[in-house]
C-alpha cells in the first residue's frame, strides 16, 4: 500500500534539496563579498594616517621658505645644471657632485665623514653629516638622498630635489640641538646597475649601522620631491586605489612598508601640523614592490625603519629618467614646503631646539682650537665672519657656480689664515 506521507516527503527532500544548491550557489557571492571587505580593511589599514592633509589654496611662501626656493633653485642650477648627469659612465661628473655636497655640507660649519668603498672597479662615497644630540645622542634619525642619476639623464627632479633637499635641511638646523642626533647623508649608486644591490651607497652605509649596532629610529629617503600638477589624472598608481587616494598630482607622498608604520605615522602626523600642501601615506605590506624603490629599501633589508619621501617619479612626472628631467621643470615654491615642512617634522621628532649662533661648535671647529698655530682665535668670531660668507651665495647671479666657488675659496682661505681677517671682524660695523 502507497504511505499517505509519500507525497509530502518527496516534497520535503525537494525543499532541502533547493535550499541546499541556494547555499551553495551563493558561496561564491559571499567570497567575493568576503574579499572585497578584506580588500578595503587592507587600503584602510595601509592608508589611513594621523592629522589632516593640507587644503585649499596655499598661503604666500612665508620669509623663510623664500629664501629656501632660492637657495633650492640656486643650488640645483649646479648639481642638475652645470654639472648634470653623474654616474658610474659620467663619473667625473660624479666626483663634482660628491665635491659639491662636501663643501656644502662644509659651509654650514658641518665636518663631513666621508665612507668610500669600491664597486665594478671604481671608488665612491658616502658623505655624512651629524648634529649630534644632547641627550640620547645614540638615538639617530638618518636623513639621506642619492645623488647619482640614470644614464642619459640630467637628474633635477630624480634625484637633485632629493640632494638639495637633504643640503637645504642640515644648513635650516645648523642652529638646532636637542635629544637625538640627526645624521645627513647622501648615497651614491641607486641608479642601475646597482639598484637593489650591496653596491648601492645606501646599503653599504645600512651595512656598517648594523655592524655598529647603532640605534637607528628611523630613515627617510628624500626621493624625488620637485614635480607637481593640478591637472584632474595626473597622478596614477602601480595598482587601484578604489578613491582612496588623490587624482591630482599636487601632494607629496610618505612611502613606508608596514614594519615601518609607527615611524612613519609619526612622521606625517609632525609633518601634517605646519604643511602649506598636501600630504598623503602609506605604510604598504611586502607585496607591494614599487615602495622599495629608494635608498629606504636598504635600511629595511638590515632591520631599520623607513620611507621615501616622494612626488610618486614616474607615477606622475613624464619626464622620469629622460634627458628632459631639468631644472626648469620643477616646482620650487612646492619643493620649498616640502623642506620647510620636514623641517619643522624634524624638529618635533628630535626634540630640537634653537641655540645661540655663537654657542653652536662643530668637531671641525673644535679641532681648529689645537691647530699648529696656537692662536686662541674665537670661534664665535669665526662662525660670525661664515655666517656673512653664506650670504653671499643666497645673492642672484648668472652664474651661481662661479661665486659659489668663489665663496668655497674664501673660507679655504679664511681655514688657513684666520689672522688676516681678525681686523675685519673686530670692527663693530662688521
Amino acid at each position: 500500500m502507497k504511505s499517505p506521507f509519500a507525497k509530502g516527503e518527496g516534497a520535503g527532500s525537494g525543499s532541502w534539496l533547493k535550499r541546499v544548491l541556494l547555499v551553495l550557489a551563493a558561496i561564491p557571492l559571499l567570497l567575493a563579498l568576503l574579499f572585497c571587505g578584506l580588500i578595503l580593511v587592507g587600503m584602510f589599514t595601509m592608508l589611513n594616517m594621523p592629522g589632516k592633509s593640507f587644503q585649499g589654496s596655499p598661503p604666500p611662501l612665508n620669509l623663510e621658505e623664500a629664501q629656501i626656493k632660492e637657495r633650492f633653485k640656486s643650488k640645483l642650477k649646479v648639481l642638475a645644471g652645470d654639472i648634470g648627469e653623474r654616474n658610474s659612465e659620467k663619473y667625473e661628473n660624479l666626483n663634482r657632485a660628491a665635491q659639491f655636497i662636501e663643501d656644502s655640507l662644509a659651509e654650514c660649519g658641518y665636518e663631513v665623514e666621508k665612507q668610500e668603498y669600491e664597486a665594478l672597479g671604481k671608488k665612491y662615497r658616502n658623505l655624512i653629516a651629524t648634529i649630534d644630540g644632547a641627550n640620547k645622542p645614540e638615538r639617530i634619525i638618518v636623513v639621506g638622498a642619492h645623488y647619482d642619476t640614470v644614464v642619459g639623464c640630467p637628474g633635477a627632479d630624480d634625484n637633485g630635489t632629493g640632494v638639495i633637499a637633504v643640503l637645504e635641511l642640515a644648513r635650516l638646523l645648523r642652529q638646532y640641538s636637542g635629544d637625538l642626533s640627526v645624521r645627513f647623508v647622501l648615497f651614491p649608486n641607486e641608479e642601475y646597475p646597482f639598484f637593489w644591490s650591496q653596491a648601492m651607497g645606501s646599503y653599504v652605509y645600512a651595512t656598517r649601522c648594523k655592524q655598529r649596532k647603532e640605534d637607528i629610529l628611523g630613515m627617510l629617503a628624500l626621493e624625488t620631491i620637485g614635480y607637481y600638477s593640478e591637472e584632474t589624472g595626473s597622478q596614477t598608481y602601480p595598482i587601484g586605489t578604489l578613491g582612496f587616494l588623490p587624482e591630482k598630482g599636487n601632494f607629496i607622498f610618505f612611502v613606508g612598508n608596514y614594519r615601518s608604520r609607527e615611524f612613519l605615522t609619526s612622521s606625517i602626523a609632525a609633518f601634517r601640523k605646519s604643511a602649506t600642501l598636501p600630504s598623503e601615506g602609506i605604510t604598504a605590506y611586502d607585496c607591494f614592490r614599487d615602495v622599495s624603490r629608494s635608498d629606504n629599501n636598504s635600511f629595511w633589508a638590515h632591520g631599520f625603519p623607513g620611507y621615501m619621501v616622494t612626488d610618486t617619479a614616474n607615477f606622475r612626472n613624464p619626464n622620469y629618467h629622460l634627458p628632459t628631467d631639468t631644472i626648469d621643470t620643477i616646482d620650487y615654491g612646492r619643493a620649498a614646503r616640502v623642506v620647510s615642512g620636514i623641517k619643522t617634522m624634524l624638529v618635533e621628532m628630535a626634540r630640537l631646539k634653537p641655540v645661540e649662533k655663537g654657542d653652536v661648535q662643530t668637531s671641525r671647529e673644535t679641532a681648529g682650537k689645537g691647530d699648529k698655530s696656537g692662536s686662541n682665535y674665537d670661534q664665535n668670531k669665526l662662525l660670525r665672519l661664515r655666517i656673512a660668507l653664506d650670504a653671499l651665495v643666497n645673492f642672484r647671479t648668472e652664474n651661481p657656480y662661479l661665486l659659489y666657488n668663489s665663496s668655497v675659496q674664501i673660507k679655504s682661505i679664511l681655514s688657513h689664515h684666520r689672522g688676516l681677517f681678525c681686523s675685519v671682524i673686530e670692527n663693530p660695523s662688521f
